[in-house]
């Protein structure tokens, strides 16, 4: 080889290593988010938290990073079909909203790290050895499911201390570790609160969801507790017009109940998990493990009370509670 050619191959190699460098550097990052619940409401809601967080850490959605994202709106039979979908797309990260989802997904990759929001009981339902340590390769967000099913309880009581007979709309499979302890906190709430607690099941079609309100409308309880499930929200406007027919004050998990009519809701600030969860998916992009991150438990939640719903039941919301509420509805 020649001298001059010599050089001009060399310039050429030394010119490409930072070409090739700069062309991984702007490789955009793809990060998945799987849903059991439908395309509106709460999950909708967080994942636009989930982009905006991404947004305030510099990621541009289709240049520095792709977002794919899945819902399966309500229907469990189309989680893991959805699930391998995303992973066609080979993820780095994927987020999940919600406890069905997060199953799935762990069940689905053995090596993505998993980031999820949303989930009640994460060390019950394994996908955490400890808050403070997961040690695996999820990590998250929890809204404390016993907890908060507990504060409801307690809250519906405060507005309706008339309400002796609660019925309570339970989904998905009873024996499931998060579903056996939400129901226990609930039964000692009922025990403190000396009221009795008419539980409905329903596994997981719509048509189970109308025989347990039939059921309850047989009942005639006093007042109704419906726990969080996609199914349910994807089929709230029976359950609203069950309620509204029994002339029955409601308590939710999903604030968008009590702004569609319900009377109550009260459940964690989700789209401020969305966002918190931008920041864990950065630090795993950027090398952190997921067992290191501490699983987060909410410090935001809100209470939505819904007054032209109180005026039409005949309910008078004690000024104690309308002081703590975060949104009123008039």
């Amino acid at each position: 080889m020649d001298r001059r050619r010599f050089v001009r191959t060399s310039l050429a190699g030394a010119l490409a290593v930072p070409f090739a460098a700069e062309a991984q550097r702007m490789q955009p990052q793809r990060v998945a988010f799987l849903t059991l619940n439908p395309r509106s409401g709460t999950a909708a809601m967080t994942l636009n938290a989930l982009r905006e967080g991404f947004k305030e850490l510099g990621y541009r959605d289709g240049e520095n990073l792709v977002l794919e994202h899945r819902f399966a709106d309500g229907n469990r039979e189309l989680l893991r079909p959805l699930a391998l979908d995303l992973l066609k797309l080979q993820p780095a990260v994927i987020v999940t909203f919600g406890t069905p989802a997060t199953e799935v997904a762990k069940n689905t990759t053995p090596t993505v790290p998993i980031v999820f929001i949303g989930v009640g009981d994460p060390i019950g339902s394994q996908f955490a050895e400890s808050l403070a340590r997961p040690a695996g390769r999820l990590t998250g967000f929890s809204f404390v499911g016993p907890e908060l099913a507990g504060k409801n309880l307690e809250l519906l009581k405060l507005a309706v201390p008339g309400a002796s007979n609660i019925a309570v709309l339970v989904a998905g499979d009873p024996e499931r570790p998060l579903t056996r302890t939400v129901w226990s906190s609930l039964e000692q709430g009922a025990r403190t609160l000396h009221v009795r607690l008419q539980r409905f099941q329903v596994p997981s079609r719509v048509e189970q969801l109308d025989e347990a309100l039939a059921s309850m409308a047989a009942r005639r309880p006093h007042a109704l507790l419906t726990l969080n499930d996609p199914l349910f929200f994807a089929h709230r406007a029976r359950i609203l017009s069950a309620a509204d027919r029994l002339h029955l004050p409601t308590m939710f998990q999903t604030k968008q109940y009590a702004v569609e009519g319900g009377l109550l809701a009260y459940a964690p600030d989700y789209a401020d998990q969305g966002k918190r969860a931008a920041q864990y998916v950065e630090r795993i992009l950027k090398g952190a493990h997921p067992g290191d991150l501490p699983v987060e438990q909410p410090t935001q939640f809100e209470l939505v009370i819904n007054l032209k719903t109180a005026k039409a039941l005949g309910v008078t919301i004690p000024p104690s509670l309308l002081a703590r509420a975060d949104q009123i509805i008039e």
